[in-house]
C-alpha cells in the first residue's frame, strides 16, 4: 500500500478526490506517526495551492520562461514555484505567488 506521503507527492488533485476509507486521517500507522494531524481541509487546501500554480503557469511570460531556461539550467535567484506542502497561512500564501508571477514577469521584460 502507498504512503500518505507518496500519494499525495504523486497527485495532489487525486489525493483529494480519494477515498476516504483508503486512510484513517487520525490514527495512520506507526510509520506515518508525523501525519496523524493530516485533515481533509489541507487536502482542499492544497487542491486550491495547485490551480493557483497551475493559472501562473499558463501565462505567456512562464511559457517563455520555461521555454528558454529549462530546470537543470536555473540558478539561485531565478524564479521557482512555490511548494504547495508549505506550511503558511493563506495571505503569505497569495503574497507568495504574486511575488512568483512578478519574477517571472521581471525576467521577461528583460530578456525583451
Amino acid at each position: 500500500m502507498m504512503s500518505i506521503q507518496d500519494f499525495y507527492r504523486q497527485d495532489p488533485i487525486a489525493f483529494l478526490h480519494s477515498d476516504p476509507e483508503l486512510f484513517d486521517w487520525y490514527s495512520v500507522c506507526e510509520e506515518e506517526r508525523k501525519w496523524t494531524s493530516w485533515k481533509k481541509s489541507d487536502c482542499v487546501q492544497a487542491a486550491a495551492r495547485q490551480k493557483s500554480i497551475e493559472i501562473g503557469k499558463k501565462h505567456a511570460d512562464y511559457q517563455m520562461y520555461i521555454s528558454r531556461v529549462p530546470k537543470e539550467k536555473r540558478k539561485k535567484g531565478d524564479p521557482s514555484t512555490p511548494k504547495i506542502d508549505r506550511k503558511c497561512s493563506r495571505r503569505n500564501w497569495d503574497s507568495s505567488i504574486k511575488s512568483w508571477k512578478e519574477q517571472v514577469h521581471v525576467w521577461c521584460e528583460k530578456q525583451k
